[in-house]
């Protein structure tokens, strides 16, 4: 434990003195900021940590914790993007059991058309939740089942490429309602 706390003693102390050098900053874009010295090149992005090494007396850093990076503008938004999924998948649905909805979550690694329905434990039909080519991207269903009768219910995913109809996939999963 103390070699730890020596570690992050030191790592503290470089980045005092980094931070609090003469090294001026230039700005790349709102939000980002570059700073250089002999022995300092930091780079950094509001509210990331910093990339780059810091240098002295035979200690180098190569990452930290940056807390100016001269924002001069207003955040308004984040637009996140989540990563497409790398394959494709079937989640079990939450919650389960379930009285009278649940939610069934599927991934499509690209644009398919896409079939969920969900059967008796005899067999049959009984609804269709998606039927139709969907971009790809993690998705979720909402099943209502306030008219179904109690007891468990099988639900089939099966996904066929958009852009190579050889590339396919079909999983099932078990859900059940109690009301």
């Amino acid at each position: 434990m103390k070699k730890i706390l020596i570690i992050m003693l030191n790592v503290w102390s470089v980045q005092v003195l980094a931070q609090s050098s003469s090294v001026g900053w230039s700005t790349f874009s709102a939000g980002s900021a570059s700073s250089s010295s002999l022995n300092t090149r930091v780079q950094s992005v509001v509210g990331q940590s910093f990339v780059g090494t810091t240098q002295q007396a035979g200690t180098q850093v190569i990452s930290g914790f940056l807390a100016d990076t001269l924002l001069r503008g207003t955040v308004v938004g984040v637009k996140d993007h989540p990563a497409l999924p790398a394959r494709y998948a079937l989640d079990q649905n939450y919650p389960n059991p379930f009285n009278p909805t649940t939610t069934i979550g599927y991934a499509l690694p690209e644009n398919s058309h896409v079939m969920l329905e969900v059967y008796s434990v005899l067999g049959q039909r009984v609804m269709t939740l998606k039927d139709g080519v969907e971009n790809a991207g993690h998705k979720t269903v909402q099943l209502d089942a306030s008219q179904f009768a109690s007891g468990i219910y099988i639900y089939r995913f099966s996904a066929t490429s958009a852009s190579d109809p050889t590339k396919r996939f079909t999983q099932v999963g078990k859900m059940l309602l109690l009301k």
